[in-house]
């Protein structure tokens, strides 16, 4: 087909009546519904494995600064002619911006799909329908790694722990039916997909080295981390105890402290003494608690 498409990215009102939003959405959930109910047939029981939801978050994101998630789907079960997908959130976060991806764009020969709609629920989640080709000439061919919808949250609450993104199957507030996970596969063959949640990482300034959090990087901070690996001190912040970068914290951070306070090794790597910044090494490690920065 290719020469007809529908798309759109809504906001749902948080109560308007019985919950139908506006106009455009009401004729682009009809299409969505009519448009999976023409391929799809009762969903196959149990998870598939061949058909796998997950989440990749670009980087990690300050409480200023919103993080963009991208929902990914890899099918080497075979081709799919459609998906629809909900989206639920930490309380703690909330969405902020939500578009197509790359797989919506450009598999419909070359062009966008016959079908797309993005609606947000302000406080609660967001949901995407697609149908590539409404005559299935065009399928998302089986591959690893299909970018099908682009997300944006903002954080609201405490980082700690990480908030997380999740597929779903939910009655979203202000809606009139169940917004489900599940893909199309050609045929009218619905699947219920495997789903992996997303866990969502959070950066925060610190001082690599100031394990005791004074404002310096000295032999005190060698002594308090040894204190925390034998005592079992609280740790403030973990990226301020891995003294050598290496994305753990362990007893060669208090032997490369050490040394560095008698002059035996170099200061520690960035961001070290005179400087208050994130980190720039990707790692499990959390600084939720660093109060010394201006």
């Amino acid at each position: 087909m290719g020469r007809f498409s529908l798309s759109g990215t809504e906001q749902s009102p948080r109560a308007r009546g019985c919950g139908f939003g506006g106009p455009f959405q009401v004729v682009a959930l009809a299409l969505m519904v009519w448009g999976l109910a023409l391929m799809a047939s009762p969903a196959i029981p149990g998870q598939s494995s061949d058909f796998v939801l997950y989440f990749d978050s670009v980087g990690a994101f300050t409480p200023e600064i919103p993080v963009t998630v991208r929902a990914l789907i890899d099918n080497p079960g075979g081709p799919l002619a459609g998906w629809s997908i909900a989206v639920c959130h930490d309380e703690r976060l909330e969405i902020v911006g939500a578009g197509p991806g790359q797989a919506v764009l450009i598999h419909n020969g070359g062009q966008s799909a016959d079908f797309s709609n993005i609606v947000i629920f302000p406080g609660a989640g967001v949901r995407q329908g697609v149908v590539i080709d409404f005559m299935s000439t065009h399928l998302l061919p089986a591959d690893l790694g299909h970018e099908v919808a682009i997300l944006q949250y903002a954080l609201v609450g405490n980082p700690l722990p990480k908030p997380q993104v999740s597929y779903c199957n939910q009655l979203f507030p202000g809606d009139f039916s169940l917004s489900e996970t599940l893909v199309v596969a050609p045929g009218g063959v619905a699947i219920d997909p495997t789903t992996v949640v997303g866990i969502l990482g959070l950066k925060f300034p610190f001082t690599r080295g100031d394990a005791n959090q004074d404002g310096r990087v000295d032999l005190a901070d060698g002594i308090g981390l040894l204190g925390i690996l034998m005592m079992g001190e609280p740790v403030l912040c973990e990226d301020a105890c891995d003294h050598n970068d290496d994305g753990s914290f362990n007893f060669a951070d208090a032997i490369a402290s050490l040394h560095s306070s008698f002059g035996n090794a170099p200061a520690p790597p960035p961001p070290g003494l005179g400087s208050c910044d994130q980190d720039p090494t990707e790692d499990l490690l959390n600084c939720g608690d660093y109060v010394t920065c201006p």
